[in-house]
């Protein structure tokens, strides 16, 4: 496995952009400059990141949170 990190949503998007050859993804749904549920939303209007699968996490979770 090879594991790519970005700091924030916006150089994610553009990493997908640049490299749609990933397999899965891992986000971090509380991160600056563009969250991760605005981020995910962007990734899907990606053609080529429609079906990517997306793990979310996030230590902020309460207790009804889905």
């Amino acid at each position: 496995m090879v594991v790519v990190s970005q700091d924030n949503g916006r150089d994610a998007i553009r990493h997908l952009q640049a490299q749609p050859d990933i397999n899965v993804v891992l986000m971090d749904i509380m991160m600056p400059e563009l969250d991760g549920v605005d981020t995910i939303r962007e990734i899907r209007k990606i053609p080529a990141c429609r079906d990517l699968p997306i793990i979310a996490v996030t230590a902020k979770a309460m207790k009804g949170d889905r």
